[in-house]
């Protein structure tokens, strides 16, 4: 076979090589249908973002009020529903959509009645909603007092310690059974007679107060703690400057005059630091040298 001839089949294989390798990329490496390859800049309304290219369905042909019902969830369509799970959860989604608590009741999932109630509560801040679940009820209140920044829902944040210590007074068992959270406690306490039995349920009041107490800026929220009432003093003091506040504290009312001394730059307030004057004056022309 001559030279030209040799020259000749190479480059027809060649051809095919880079043909097949064509194909593969044009129906076999090919983004589906219904999607676009991005560049490694995108643009995501209006603006370009820099980032690894990837594949998006492609929407722009479909209605996304389609995704819309055109009216909400009744309770005629949960009980259309075929499994138990949706319906509850349909249920739940109609009571909250409402407002309506006597909906929760048609739930008979406990867990998701408990969460019924509480999602009620939250959303229409409805305090007495919390009670109506077994579980919960301090931590549902402890939420809204948050929410609303409310500390009159505070007082609830203990709502277990409350009924338990009300059913040991009463003698009453069965109130016991409206809480989840210190069940066996409450029935301790009824059983001895001893309330003091209630004291180990857990409750959120320290927390609660203190807080709003620190995010109000409310010395007298502190005032309300017992555990880290000082620490409470203390922070809300340094965030307003107020010596007064410090002079509240128990202990280390001289140490936090003299933080708002440094922090403020004022050495005549050094002079009111008691044991720590000294130092404070010290740190305060340091701060000035």
């Amino acid at each position: 076979m001559s030279e030209e001839k040799k020259t000749n089949l190479w480059l027809i294989a060649g051809i095919i090589i880079l043909a097949g390798i064509l194909v593969y990329f044009i129906f076999f490496n090919a983004p589906a249908k219904g999607q676009e390859n991005i560049e490694q800049t995108y643009n995501i309304d209006g603006t370009e973002i820099e980032g690894t290219p990837y594949y998006y369905e492609d929407l722009s042909d479909v209605d996304l009020n389609d995704f819309i019902p055109e009216t909400i969830w009744t309770l005629n369509d949960c009980d259309a529903m075929d499994s138990i799970e949706s319906k509850n959860e349909c249920i739940k989604a109609v009571a909250v959509s409402t407002g309506n608590e006597s909906t929760c009741e048609k739930i008979n999932d406990i867990d998701l009645k408990n969460l019924c109630y509480i999602d009620l509560a939250y959303y229409y801040e409805r305090i007495e909603l919390c009670n109506k679940s077994i579980e919960s009820k301090s931590e549902c209140a402890l939420d809204l007092a948050i929410k609303t920044n409310d500390a009159k829902y505070c007082e609830k944040t203990d709502w277990e310690k409350q009924i338990c210590k009300q059913a040991a007074m009463q003698k009453n068992e069965d109130m016991c059974y409206t809480i989840g959270i210190g069940r066996q406690e409450c029935r301790t306490a009824v059983s001895t007679g001893n309330a003091s039995a209630c004291d180990s349920i857990e409750s959120f009041k320290e927390s609660c107060y203190y807080y709003l107490a620190i995010k109000n800026n409310n010395s007298f929220l502190c005032e309300k703690i017992s555990e880290n009432r000082d620490t409470c003093f203390f922070r809300v003091a340094l965030n307003t400057e107020s010596i007064e506040t410090c002079k509240k504290m128990n202990e280390n009312s001289d140490n936090c005059i003299a933080w708002i001394a440094i922090n403020t730059n004022n050495i005549n307030l050094c002079y009111q630091a008691g044991t720590e004057q000294e130092s404070c004056i010290e740190d305060v022309q340091y701060l000035n040298s």
